[in-house]
């Protein structure tokens, strides 16, 4: 490239979200698998909050965060996958394309898959549920921020990996 030596340190590339507008006319089909034993609580969870896509949101909105404090990432370099054993129950659905992208980066940066981080997500607002009755008082102040990157950085010697989670307070 005209004779000079450019020297590259950083990769990077830019997926655009769609706006709403396009978002629901061409919104895709996501799955996410349940165990068969919170299969009717998140049915019924489903119903309360109109559907799955709105679910979603709500409990990255409350429990992500939480999420993060209370779940040590998975220590293998392979993605940590629910078992085959638990009777998983499909739950199709149009997520939107940020909760999609947030659920995402919360699953990378605790080495596993998305369905499980949603599921652990099930079982930590589940828990709350029973330790604190309504849901409603125990979810009064709504979060103001969001998981706006994850960074992924492998050291010289290849020998780690560090993983940075930014939040957008």
């Amino acid at each position: 490239m005209n004779g000079k030596n450019t020297k590259f340190d950083k990769f990077s590339h830019t997926r655009r979200l769609q706006n709403d507008a396009y978002r629901k006319r061409n919104r895709f089909t996501a799955d996410l698998y349940v165990p068969f034993e919170l299969y009717s609580y998140t049915l019924s969870r489903i119903r309360k909050n109109k559907n799955l896509s709105i679910y979603l949101e709500r409990l990255l909105k409350n429990y992500n965060i939480e999420i993060l404090k209370n779940t040590k990432p998975y220590k293998y370099e392979r993605t940590s996958y629910q078992s085959k054993f638990q009777h998983l129950k499909r739950l199709s659905f149009r997520p939107q394309s940020q909760d999609w992208a947030e659920l995402r980066s919360v699953s990378r940066y605790l080495g596993i898959s998305m369905c499980k981080a949603f599921v652990l997500l099930l079982e930590l607002e589940r828990r709350n549920t029973q330790e604190n009755g309504n849901l409603s008082k125990k979810r009064s102040n709504p979060r103001c921020y969001r998981i706006i990157n994850l960074i992924q950085k492998i050291s010289p010697k290849k020998d780690q990996i560090v993983f940075e989670l930014i939040v957008d307070w």
